[in-house]
């Protein structure tokens, strides 16, 4: 009696399936969650300068605060400036974001806020991409803060 069995065909033509559907929803994957976590640190960027300005507001270490924008990061920064700050954290971008382009007031990548005050120093918009979309965060001269993504 003969048993039962798949043929190196069958087994073949299986695998061949299976790498095609693999081929097609990796990059869809990965793309997914490359956009998730630009977006997830466009909302961590805006709450930390959210703090900022609440920290310059309330004259926490009697100082201003702000943050500053780089190629592959952001810095926070106690001070009035990058180069005077006395405290530092950096926030480094997810894989494939990158810095676009800084148009704030004045021509600076650097948003301040200084103390007793939660109005910005200098205002206007920051863009990140990723290659495919626009991450941007903008902030007025009140001192609202906003984010979107475009394509």
């Amino acid at each position: 009696m003969r048993t039962k069995a798949y043929t190196t065909i069958e087994i073949v033509i299986v695998l061949a399936i299976l790498m095609a559907i693999a081929l097609i929803l990796i990059p869809i994957t990965v793309s997914g969650i490359t956009k998730t976590n630009a977006n997830n640190y466009l909302k961590d960027i805006s709450s930390r300068l959210f703090d900022q300005q609440i920290a310059s507001y309330s004259g926490k270490n009697s100082s201003a605060h702000g943050i500053a924008f780089e190629q592959e990061k952001a810095i926070l920064f106690t001070g009035t400036s990058l180069i005077a700050a006395t405290d530092t954290v950096d926030l480094v971008y997810p894989t494939r974001l990158s810095l676009q382009q800084t148009d704030l007031v004045g021509g600076t990548d650097q948003i301040v806020f200084l103390e007793g005050n939660y109005r910005p120093v200098a205002y206007g918009s920051v863009s990140l991409t990723d290659g495919d979309q626009i991450y941007r965060l903008e902030i007025n001269s009140e001192g609202m803060i906003d984010y979107y993504v475009s394509d």
